[in-house]
């Protein structure tokens, strides 16, 4: 069987790397490539997956030239977002949700999920969607980037576990940030000990949580944790919010030695990245203020990392991100 491969996201795609470990292991010939570069004559079957929802007309025109000439199968995030989108485009019903065929398949990725789901049901999120309720994953493949939505929401011994199996890594990344209203400091313990924490992310999405980050900056600190040289706060703006609101939390980040990085909302059916204008902003003022947080942040983020320039030169950039 000959089987092609197309991420259609730009940041590296673990489904993609998963899926293609998986069909290897079932002795298919794979080909992994990028839209818009394969003809599909000679594969019995293209898999198509995109990350995001703005990647999904590329994935639908790769997918509308693939039927000519093969079976398509569509999977990953945005297609579980939009699989209403898809089908009208193609016709073809894609993969909803994970996939149990191949979402455990082991092999060596630059980044893993200890834990899916989340505990929270945030409107802006889609890991609710895609992800479902909060479940542990005890025989995860260790990576250094950890991509889970909450691991400070599984159980302590989960958490023990977890460290345990990624204590041998180079580094270890929670790229998609900690819940400081959930930081206890005995996580704070256990991940010193057993961890290489490149940097400590949190989120910031809201001022009704300015004190649980305030007591989370404390328990770190306790440990002589400096933010100013360890510390990433994700401060989500354009959602249900206003300039005046997302650069006061900006700046309460800064004024306690952290490093804000904006993330701008996007709507769950966005076919285009960062054209949604929500009320109270504007186009230039989006623009400010995600250059306001994430200019000087970026900076001091690529000067950290240097250190890790090694086997970052053979990782994609979106992933240390």
């Amino acid at each position: 069987m000959k089987s092609l491969v197309i991420n259609c996201s730009k940041d590296y795609n673990l489904g993609t790397e998963k899926i293609t470990a998986w069909l290897k292991r079932n002795g298919h010939q794979v080909t992994k490539s990028k839209p818009g570069n394969t003809e599909f004559v000679g594969y019995d079957k293209v898999f198509l997956s995109a990350i995001y929802t703005w990647d999904l007309p590329i994935l639908v025109k790769e997918a509308q030239k693939a039927i000519n000439h093969t079976k398509v199968e569509i999977g990953g995030p945005a297609a579980s977002v939009m699989p209403d989108y898809i089908f009208t485009e193609t016709g073809i019903k894609s993969v909803f949700g994970l996939d149990d065929r191949f979402d455990l398949e082991p092999a060596r990725y630059l980044s893993a999920y200890t834990s899916r789901g989340c505990i929270r049901n945030c409107e802006f999120c889609s890991v609710p969607i895609v992800e479902g309720k909060l479940r542990e994953i005890p025989d995860f493949t260790p990576a250094s980037y950890i991509l889970d939505a909450n691991i400070l929401a599984c159980s302590k011994s989960h958490i023990e576990k977890a460290c345990e199996k990624l204590s041998s890594l180079p580094f270890v990344d929670f790229l998609h940030g900690l819940d400081a209203r959930l930081l206890e400091s005995w996580q704070v313990e256990l991940f010193l000990k057993k961890l290489q924490m490149v940097v400590w992310r949190f989120t910031f999405d809201s001022l009704r949580h300015e004190a649980e980050l305030k007591n989370a900056l404390r328990i770190l600190k306790h440990y002589g944790i400096k933010p100013k040289e360890k510390m990433i706060v994700y401060c989500l703006y354009g959602f249900k919010d206003t300039p005046k609101d997302a650069y006061e939390r900006a700046k309460q980040v800064i004024s306690l030695g952290a490093h804000p990085y904006a993330m701008r909302f996007q709507p769950m059916d966005a076919l285009a990245k960062d054209r949604h204008i929500p009320d109270g902003w504007d186009a230039n003022s989006l623009i400010e203020f995600g250059e306001f947080c994430n200019k000087p942040t970026l900076a001091w983020l690529y000067s950290l990392l240097r250190q890790y320039s090694k086997f970052l030169k053979s990782s994609s950039n979106s992933v240390c991100l």
